[in-house]
């Protein structure tokens, strides 16, 4: 199946070709696999089943046999955990017609291809190996592991108790792996998911009946994307192909495969402080812009008195800081076109604009330079902080004590900006 919402995986960028397993929900961290008491989540199918043992300190301790069920309801299968550590657990879910579903193994023994292990034999994941239906009918599930994952290698079908069934679905998987391999460490161990279907086999007795060939090409973002599915016959001849194409959102985008760089300078806007320091770049962005001046004062006073071991102190300070601020350069729609024109105060004290020229999103441009007359500034403020600090201290000998307050007061003023008074579809400056 395909989802616009999907990931990297190995049937192709977007398209998912489901495990049924059961894992270790690792929302909650790496599990941890006490000895003794339950410490671990659990998700079949996907779904979370019951059995909080996560931030709890009262953890049930581990029991041969149990039972779970899904946190929501639906199935209503009989979902029982087999063994007594986490390195030989195994499932059983049986469904209510009479389906059993063995997953990581049955009997009490654990199926090594159908199961991911830690370096300490922890069992991280346990894969379906084998269905079963009421009348004995069967399914088998093989795995290859790769990358610490399970991929599907051969599922027999048409079996009958514990005989293999004649028909078969085999896997084939490119020799090298995909470029947009995903790695996590969710489960405590690294995984690799790099592999690739190539072709599936549909046998009887090791005969093929049909198959279908997946071929790819690269993508965006070197992605790997499912091209085509070629169905051949028994005798590996073309019958049927279905190819598959994608919207790419980058290229056919609003944005070009291009970047073009403008830059404030162009437009002579001034520097933005008005002597070198190091290394500071002051190349001012087209996005906005914007320099400040301020000043700050201060002072305090202390006071104490001793008598023999013991002493007093106390005292308090004052500063006062002053800001003023000003917008250097702006991207805001000035004739109500929706496109954000351009917007400066230029080193000769000016206001100016360019309207913007980019109508079909595909030849970015400004128009001429226009002078705004009238007023000298778009945006700008003052900032204004006092602070007050207060103390007092007693001492004894080597104890002492004390006890310190401070307010600070800020205030800040707009005094011109951009805003659309009279409701008239274009900005105006106040």
């Amino acid at each position: 199946q395909y989802s616009s919402d999907g990931s990297s995986s190995y049937a192709g960028y977007g398209w998912n070709l489901p495990l049924q397993s059961i894992d270790i929900e690792t929302r909650w961290g790496v599990p941890r696999f006490d000895r003794e008491r339950e410490s671990e989540s659990y998700l079949f199918m996907g779904s979370r089943l019951n059995g909080r043992t996560y931030r709890t300190a009262d953890a049930p301790a581990r029991t041969k046999d149990r039972h779970f069920r899904p946190l929501t309801e639906g199935g209503f299968a009989r979902i029982i955990r087999r063994g007594d550590s986490p390195q030989n657990y195994t499932w059983e879910v049986t469904s209510k017609d009479g389906t059993v579903s063995f997953f990581g193994g049955r009997d009490g023994v654990v199926d090594e291809g159908a199961v991911l292990k830690d370096a300490r034999g922890n069992i991280l994941r346990w894969a379906l190996c084998r269905t079963q239906d009421a009348h004995g009918n069967t399914i088998s599930y093989r795995y290859i592991k790769k990358g610490n994952n399970l991929y599907p290698d051969i599922y027999r079908y048409t079996g009958y108790r514990d005989e293999e069934g004649p028909y078969s679905v085999r896997f084939t998987y490119a020799a090298t792996g995909r470029k947009d391999a995903v790695r996590n460490g969710r489960l405590g161990i690294l995984q690799t998911d790099d592999a690739l279907l190539e072709r599936v086999e549909v046998m009887y007795d090791g005969e093929q009946l049909r198959a279908y060939a997946f071929h790819y090409r690269e993508g965006a973002f070197s992605k790997t994307l499912l091209d085509s599915i070629v169905q051949k016959d028994s005798r590996d001849r073309r019958v049927a192909a279905q190819g598959f194409s994608y919207y790419n959102d980058i290229a056919q985008g609003i944005f070009s495969d291009t970047p073009e760089v403008y830059t404030a300078e162009k437009d002579d806007c001034g520097r933005l402080v008005s002597y070198h320091i190091g290394n500071l770049d002051e190349s001012m962005s087209l996005l906005g812009g914007g320099s400040a001046r301020g000043n700050t004062v201060g002072g305090g006073v202390m006071v104490g008195a001793g008598w023999g071991p013991a002493s007093v102190n106390a005292g308090g300070s004052y500063s006062y800081s002053k800001s003023d601020n000003e917008g250097r350069i702006a991207l805001v729609d000035i004739n109500g076109d929706g496109m954000p024109d351009k917007v400066w105060k230029g080193a000769d004290g000016k206001l100016y604009y360019r309207l913007n020229q980019n109508r079909d999103l595909s030849h970015p441009s400004f128009g001429e330079e226009m002078v705004i007359r009238g007023i000298s500034s778009f945006t700008g403020g003052t900032t204004t902080s006092n602070t007050r600090n207060a103390n007092v201290a007693a001492g004894f000998g080597p104890t002492s004590a004390g006890y310190a307050v401070s307010k600070t007061t800020d205030q800040s003023k707009n005094k011109t900006y951009f805003q659309d008074f009279n409701a008239d579809g274009l900005i105006d400056i106040a």
